[in-house]
């Protein structure tokens, strides 16, 4: 495969649009007079996510456990192909299977030989878009034996695992359930718990304690099993859970509050993740995979969030030049008798509108340049087989603003790991090192570049003010000297204005500590590029030189998003008001 035949980053091919993650998880043991209402229940809920986001491709990602999960799948499958051929253009949905063992394990292990499930669940297989199981993604691979024991076929932490893997990548988790405990580890009612927000008592990673998870939505397809001695449900019942945003609700009372009477309010509203998604791949359509800048080709999804955040930028620097006028007019306005009345409108302008017009194009410039920059680390790590998850490492928990963007990024993820299921959608790495390499330096040349050309606008702003505060003390004196007909008193006053709103433009802008940060990532960027010159095969394991070309590629993209991390944090800071 030839260089130019991959995207900039590695890629074999353009991932195209966002999907929304459903997950789904079920009761293996649904009573078979249940089935056709439960199964109906299903098909209207695909249906009407297929109408209310139509240009959203759907992944289904699915344990494929026996009961209520291949009913699903089967389902969603035959889905497909009737959207399909009812509308030419539909998104490409995916059915993705995450199994709790490796596959031929999981088909030994868990299905009776011969058995029809078995059989069912091999057809399922055959045709699902990826399969991922602990040999192709890290996160489902299997426990150790506890101490040191050999390893139990029914050891319960694999089918946890999996539990976390559906809740951490799906936004919507749909549920057949009873709604009863079952008290067991990766039983339906832990991955409810999880998705809901709850702590659940049979934790088994951090991210349950702390709700560090992005929120996510459930509906619950009320399920009665053949091994609960009575009815405890109603069949087919459907009940909805809006996102526990913060993790704050971890009672059944303070849970009840997120409860809902029907799925729109979960995906139409303007603003929610879905309604954000949809709008991106609405837009998609305009930005095919092209070359951008010395980067190479680039993806459809990257070329998007890269031009509505230099659209965001431009307005937010023009909005940060009106009001350092403001800043002048008000100072200018306030200190003559005849123009008080115009000035202190600048002044209420100031302190009740300003603010408000500049977080605007201010946090859309911070959200689509954190999605951009971010994407970039998850194609890389995508293409050279880096396990992290940049949605991780991107710290939005103390705004619910940058959430949407840590959904995006992990749909992404699991969009590259199904695509990099299948050897045949990975190319070389050596083909993939080389724009890797590429990048570390076009990275490492653009850093410098900007810190000349911030030293450069920081060094005219200190100029013009420190030039204009002066002037006006020159003029101040003059004034004092020879008296108003020869100077007029509005002139040291308007310099002192420029003064000022040249400062507070240099300290809006942030250009010293940008540079700081800058600085330091140029130099981390610089060792990347000598750690990849360096990086040598081991003599006996050839497979090492690999290895380390991915530290090297995982350490860079950690500089990358720490560094995002901090200048995310400074800007939601940076706020000036001509009127304080």
């Amino acid at each position: 495969m030839a260089i130019d035949d991959l995207l900039g980053t590695g890629l074999v091919q353009d991932p195209g649009a966002v999907p929304l993650v459903v997950a789904v998880a079920g009761h293996r043991d649904p009573r078979p007079q249940d089935l056709p209402m439960l199964r109906q229940r299903f098909c209207e809920l695909i249906r009407e996510l297929f109408d209310t986001l139509p240009h959203t491709p759907l992944l289904l990602l699915n344990g494929l456990a026996e009961g209520m999960d291949t009913e699903a799948a089967e389902l969603f499958l035959e889905l497909i192909a009737e959207h399909r051929q009812l509308h030419r253009h539909s998104p490409h949905h995916q059915l993705v299977a995450a199994l709790p063992k490796p596959r031929q394990l999981y088909l030994e292990e868990d299905f009776p030989a011969g058995s029809t499930e078995l059989t069912r669940l091999e057809s399922i297989l055959a045709r699902c878009d990826a399969v991922l199981d602990g040999e192709n993604c890290p996160e489902l691979a299997l426990p150790h034996p506890i101490d040191g024991q050999a390893r139990d076929p029914w050891d319960p932490r694999c089918y946890g695992r999996q539990g976390i893997f559906l809740v951490r990548h799906g936004y919507l988790l749909v549920a057949f359930s009873n709604g009863l405990d079952s008290g067991k580890v990766g039983g339906t009612s832990q991955t409810v718990a999880m998705q809901r927000g709850e702590v659940y008592p049979l934790f088994l990673q951090v991210d349950e304690v702390i709700a560090a998870r992005e929120p996510g939505v459930v509906v619950e397809i009320t399920t009665p099993r053949r091994s609960d001695k009575e009815p405890t449900c109603p069949v087919g019942y459907v009940r909805y859970w809006a996102e526990n945003l913060d993790g704050s609700r971890i009672d059944c009372r303070a849970l009840a509050e997120l409860e809902q009477r029907q799925l729109a309010p979960l995906v139409k509203p303007h603003g929610c993740i879905p309604a954000r998604i949809e709008a991106i791949n609405r837009e998609l359509g305009a930005f095919p995979p092209a070359p951008v800048y010395d980067t190479g080709m680039q993806a459809s999804l990257w070329r998007y969030a890269d031009a509505i955040a230099n659209g965001s930028k431009a307005s937010y620097m023009r909005l940060c030049r009106v009001v350092m006028l403001a800043s002048v007019l008000i100072g200018l306005g306030t200190s003559q008798q005849e123009w008080q009345a115009i000035g202190l409108l600048v002044v209420l302008a100031a302190v009740l509108v300003f603010p408000k017009l500049q977080q605007g194009p201010k946090l859309g410039f911070i959200q689509w340049r954190c999605l951009a920059e971010s994407l970039l680390v998850t194609d890389f790590w995508g293409a050279v087989g880096v396990q992290g998850d940049t949605a991780d490492l991107f710290h939005s928990h103390t705004s619910q603003n940058f959430a949407w963007i840590r959904t995006v990024l992990r749909g992404r993820r699991l969009q590259l790991l199904a695509l990099q299921s299948s050897p045949d959608n990975r190319a070389p790495l050596p083909e993939v090192m080389e724009h890797c390499r590429r990048w570390i330096n076009g990275q490492e040349q653009w850093l410098g570049k900007a810190i000349t050309r911030q030293q450069r606008w920081d060094q005219r702003y200190v100029l013009l003010g420190a030039l204009s505060f002066l002037l006006a003390l020159v003029l101040a004196v003059a004034y004092w000297l020879v008296g108003a007909d020869v100077i007029p008193q509005l002139l040291p006053e308007a310099l002192i204005g420029i003064a000022v709103a040249s400062f507070g433009y240099r300290e809006l802008m942030g250009y010293s500590d940008t540079n700081a940060r800058y600085g330091r990532s140029r130099a981390q960027f610089a060792r990347a590029r000598e750690a990849l010159a360096l990086a040598r095969p081991d003599p006996n394991n050839p497979g090492m030189l690999a290895v380390r070309q991915r530290l090297v590629l995982e350490a860079v993209g950690r500089e990358k998003i720490d560094e995002l991390n901090d200048w995310v944090g400074d800007q939601l800071q940076r706020v000036y008001t001509p009127a304080g």
